[in-house]
């Protein structure tokens, strides 16, 4: 195994050979080259490494490279059909130039005809084919194919072996392999974790501009992982570069962007591009699958989500792929996106395990224990894990845990500790966080051990880890917005449980240190568990948090989106995040606008339109620090006075100022736009006569 430092060798070794190939080739014609020098330089522009991204060169060097008998430059041809990269997009073609490729010798186009197969493109999935091919090319000194099979055994999760040939990629030349290592490190799989030094080999993968890292490192700026802050504004950055190489992830992950509005407008229209992009550009069916998994378990309650990620999950249904029959058999069984049907839910579960996705067995039972469109029928439950104990898969454990924790939660504290011991000792990491959950329960119990069960099994990427920290954290004083992160990564994995946890703690007050109590954010969450289809009617809370909120609010995910017309409203309710367009247009009975909430992060367009008697606008506190609003000057009435809370006077803005914006140091700047030229100003202090002294803070032309 390498050290750290043996690492960041082999990477600035690859490094400085790939600038040495561009150099080499940077000013040569198409004509002073042999046909494997073609090749080459096509590379080049087709990676877009140190040469520019240019995949009309790259095609052009291919095509003269494949024309003079090279093996490797119908190789090219190939790899540019099957994605569509300046060419129409042609799985025919894709495989016929494969296979010439092959047939002249070409060991890269073995392993990329592995790719083929492993991901579905042009021929049915077979792994086991897939994985022969790319073993056959690693032989042959293909660094890619070795990577490619450190890849498939990692799915297989033989993570030491996975590993080993990551490393090995590596050492012959592999960029590839940088985004798996950092994977690994960032786990704490096979090696020690250290998410610094996994950032370090991200970061290199991002000046190389490798896709896979710029997605790597946008996931970890949109979620906060790897021990980074959120910041929305450079995940959409790196992918945006992504993008431009047409890596599909990053189409996945923008449509999810516009989806939930995370870093851009929610925009279901671009969402909708991203997909059809995701589709049209060669998705692999592991990047489809997880946009289909987003679409059933989105943060966003968006009407129409489910029914795209069934459809998506529909084009499986006759394929070998376990873990898309076991999402197939999932929305079936709960009703996501279809109707309830029991039958075809354990159909396509049947399926799944035959395919080699033994997990599907258990979710069988899973149906009969919870309840999935079929009456809860614990004999029948405990068969099937039973059964799947004896078919040695980890998660029965886990399950016939929960079955002895439903007998004896109380009575016998021992046996339900017991058999999720055994589940964890037969590697089943569901079983470490579901242990941690049981001993929070209790009204003493070992928070330490807690806690290390908890982390151990949120580094096997547990989704239930997650809502057993934000349980865990919300017991610690002080750690709400730690608490409140875990659950919304839950709530995305798909717990139910974790939405209906996070509406109480909202409608309780328990997620901020002033209490103040959320019901606009309880009413989303409640609703989001009853769009999931959880097992508790929730009609009752719904109606409560309405009953609080007030008649005279209309209020969709955070938005007002309406208020009474008639209505004389002194103060908005707190976890409102956006004042929609013409919200109170024509309200005739407000004189002062209403007491803006914390949460507020934008008011729109022509919200305060037609209010001819208001008079006084009270800006959000200066003392909170959040993203400010944008308030444009035709939102209020232009001879109204604005007021920024917290400061003595109240200055007459002069109807040159287009915008009013709270910055995060919580001070107010206007802006004027006059003869072609912008100026913001920041408010340092007040005259005597309340007009505020200026100091220039930006200048631009515009």
């Amino acid at each position: 195994m390498f050290s750290k430092e043996e690492i960041i060798a082999c990477i600035k070794k690859i490094i400085k050979t790939e600038q040495e190939k561009w150099d080499k080739y940077r000013f040569s014609d198409l004509e002073s080259l042999n046909p494997q020098e073609l090749f080459e330089k096509g590379e080049c522009y087709l990676r877009g490494i140190f040469a520019p991204l240019d995949f009309k060169l790259a095609y052009e060097h291919f095509e003269k490279s494949a024309s003079l008998g090279c093996a490797d430059g119908y190789y090219g041809l190939s790899y540019m059909y099957s994605y569509g990269h300046y060419v129409e997009k042609d799985l025919e073609k894709t495989h016929q130039l494969a296979h010439k490729a092959i047939e002249l010798g070409s060991a890269r186009a073995i392993d990329m005809l592995g790719v083929l197969y492993y991901t579905g493109i042009g021929a049915p999935v077979d792994k086991e084919k897939a994985l022969e091919l790319t073993t056959e090319a690693g032989k042959k000194s293909v660094p890619n194919a070795t990577t490619n099979q450190g890849a498939y055994y990692g799915q297989k999760k033989e993570y030491e072996k996975a590993y080993e040939l990551f490393e090995k990629g590596l050492l012959e030349g592999s960029l590839n392999s940088i985004p798996h290592i950092a994977r690994y490190f960032a786990r704490g799989t096979v090696v020690e974790m250290d998410t610094d030094f996994a950032l370090e080999l991200l970061n290199y993968g991002v000046k190389l501009a490798l896709p896979q890292c710029l997605c790597m490192l946008a996931d970890a700026y949109i979620y906060g992982g790897y021990g980074l802050e959120k910041d929305y504004n450079k995940a959409i950055k790196y992918l945006r570069l992504a993008e431009k190489k047409k890596y599909a992830r990053a189409y996945s992950l923008l449509a999810i962007c516009y989806l939930n509005g995370t870093g851009v407008p929610q925009d279901s229209e671009k969402a909708d591009y991203y997909i059809s992009l995701c589709i049209e550009e060669g998705v692999n069916p592991p990047d489809k699958l997880f946009l289909a998994n987003k679409y059933l378990h989105s943060l966003s309650y968006i009407e129409g989500n489910k029914e795209k990620g069934f459809k998506i999950l529909q084009e499986y249904k006759d394929s070998k792929d376990g873990y898309a029959l076991d999402l197939l058999a999932e929305c079936y069984a709960r009703g996501i996106g279809t109707e309830v049907n029991f039958d075809m839910a354990k159909h396509y579960y049947e399926r799944a395990y035959e395919c080699g996705y033994d997990n599907a067995y258990v979710h069988i039972g899973d149906c009969y224990f919870k309840g999935r469109g079929v009456d809860f029928n614990l004999e029948k439950a405990t068969e099937y894990y039973m059964k799947g104990k004896e078919l040695g898969i980890p998660l029965a454990f886990t399950r016939h845990a929960s079955v002895f924790k439903y007998i004896w939660h109380e009575s016998r504290e021992d046996l339900v500790i017991g058999a999720y011991e055994e589940a964890i000792s037969h590697g089943c990491t569901e079983g470490m966080a579901e242990l941690a959950i049981y001993l929070m329960s209790k009204p003493v119990s070992d928070r330490k051990r807690v806690l290390e069960l908890l982390e151990e099994s949120e580094k096997a990427g547990e989704g239930l880890a997650y809502f057993g920290l934000g349980k865990y954290y919300h017991s610690q004083y002080g750690q709400e917005s730690k608490a409140k992160g875990y659950l919304e990564v839950a709530i995305g994995k798909g717990y139910t449980e974790a939405c209906v946890y996070l509406a109480e703690l909202y409608a309780e007050g328990k997620l901020s240190l002033g209490h103040e109590k959320n019901y606009v954010a309880g009413l989303y969450y409640y609703k989001m568990a009853k769009e999931r289809g959880y097992k508790i009617n929730l009609d009752n809370k719904i109606e409560e948090m309405r009953s609080n909120i007030g008649s005279d609010f209309l209020i969709e995910d955070f938005t007002l989106v309406k208020c009474n017309i008639n209505s004389k409203v002194e103060s908005l309710p707190y976890g409102i995040k956006v004042i929609g367009k013409e919200a109170f247009r024509g309200n005739l009975k407000m004189k002062q606008a209403p007491v803006f909430p914390a949460s507020l992060e934008r008011i729109e367009d022509r919200a305060f339109m037609e209010c001819r008697k208001l008079k006084i606008i009270a800006l959000p506190n200066a003392t909170v620090d959040y993203v400010g609003a944008d308030i444009f000057l035709n939102t209020f009435p232009r001879k109204a006075v604005y007021y920024h809370a917290g400061e003595p006077k109240c200055p007459n803005w002069n109807e040159d100022f287009d915008v009013i914006r709270r910055f995060n140091n919580g001070k107010v700047a206007r802006l004027r736009i006059k003869r072609g030229k912008e100026k913001r100003y920041e408010i340092v202090g007040y005259k005597k006569n309340g007009q505020p002294k200026l100091k220039r803070i930006f200048r631009r032309s515009v």
